[in-house]
């Protein structure tokens, strides 16, 4: 008896001290959750100091641990090779019926074969990302799950799946306190729509929005985004004044360099 309860005791404070050490992780992994959309270097700190760690953690921890690897990656533009391991951890999610966290690991599936060139898997990935009960899924994760396929079905000339996913971003988008992520949202309806009053406010409030932001490359898109549709409107005069205004060296229009189309079609 008084074995039996020698082990009762031993077996409790294992609990507990694992209990404590799953705390501890707990807290650094929601901090490197937090801090890689905002600042990926002490992101990288914090989940490097864990590693020597995250093996003692529970699986789901672990789990956890392997998805944050990837959000990194995939923020820091790191080149994608394998699909491998977002397999098993959207497996285990699946398994777990976790559904935040099988959300998140269905978009960084879907980004992963976006970088691969599988837009067909890409889109799948995306759209089981918002089927999954949207009440416990942030709307900035579903603003991106929607920016993303109305990428993916821009590029494939579905014009209206695009507009419709596009404004299904911005709705997201204005759920938020991101205006990066607000910004891009109103920019990808910008490049979608056909009614140029809209096209005109979406990028006014875009340029407001990045206007006293140091984000030059978002505010050079809200401006692109301007010219091709002066372009598309023979307006060329009004593009060629928001070429003045940015480095236009990059954007292209109809294959040609955009500023010597403009020069083009005026001279």
């Amino acid at each position: 008896m008084k074995r039996k309860v020698l082990i009762f005791y031993i077996l409790t404070i294992i609990c507990l001290l694992s209990s404590c050490g799953n705390h501890k992780l707990d807290k650094e992994l929601a901090q490197i959750d937090s801090l890689a959309d905002v600042d990926l270097d002490a992101a990288k700190t914090i989940y490097d100091s864990i590693a020597d760690y995250i093996e003692d953690d529970t699986k789901s921890n672990r789990m956890y641990y392997k998805l944050l690897r990837i959000k990194i990656a995939d923020k820091s533009y790191e080149e994608i090779t394998s699909d491998k391991e977002i397999k098993l951890i959207t497996s285990y999610f699946e398994r777990e019926k976790n559904t935040y966290r099988l959300a998140e690991s269905y978009f960084y599936a879907g980004r992963i074969y976006n970088k691969l060139s599988n837009q067909l898997l890409s889109a799948k990935f995306f759209n089981k990302a918002l089927k999954i009960d949207s009440i416990n899924t942030k709307p900035e994760l579903l603003s991106r799950c929607c920016l993303n396929l109305s990428n993916i079905y821009g590029r494939q000339f579905k014009l209206n799946l695009a507009l419709q996913y596009a404004r299904k971003a911005l709705e997201y988008a204005r759920k938020t306190d991101d205006k990066t992520l607000l910004a891009y949202s109103l920019i990808e309806v910008s490049k979608v729509s056909e009614d140029d009053d809209e096209i005109e406010s979406l990028i006014a409030e875009a340029k407001d929005i990045v206007k006293g932001s140091n984000n030059k490359d978002l505010y050079n898109e809200a401006i692109n985004c301007l010219i091709i549709n002066s372009i598309d409107n023979e307006d060329y005069y009004k593009a060629l004044a928001y070429c003045d205004s940015i480095d236009t060296s990059a954007l292209k229009y109809d294959g040609l360099d955009a500023h010597r189309y403009i020069l083009g079609a005026i001279y």
